[in-house]
């Protein structure tokens, strides 16, 4: 079953250059898990201190929160509050990944 692990946390603005930058040294080894289809890091437009970390997984398994995503609520919860939540696909539609580096380039 394909699934998605979001967490995310409301920290304050002063926090978020530390926070990405130490899930970037975290997220490139999660992504080369072999049953990770896409992993990332996500800061909201607005509200810097609103920091999110997403894996799409393809296990075959039931959706559920991950060691992997459990780690990084425990880290993420040093910051400030934290959700930690497993969605469920009901549609997906995949675009390639150079289509959305594209655009992402594009918008910078």
């Amino acid at each position: 079953m394909s699934w998605i692990e979001l967490i995310r946390v409301r920290s304050n603005d002063d926090c978020s250059d530390e926070i990405i930058h130490q899930l970037d040294n975290s997220i490139a080894k999660i992504a080369d898990m072999k049953k990770v289809m896409m992993a990332g890091i996500f800061q909201h437009f607005e509200y810097n201190g609103d920091i999110a970390v997403i894996i799409h997984w393809d296990d075959g398994l039931e959706p559920c929160k991950s060691h992997v995503g459990v780690a990084f609520a425990d880290y993420l919860s040093r910051f400030g509050p934290v959700e930690h939540a497993v969605w469920k696909f009901k549609k997906f539609v995949s675009v390639s990944v150079k289509r959305i580096l594209n655009q992402t380039e594009e918008a910078v």
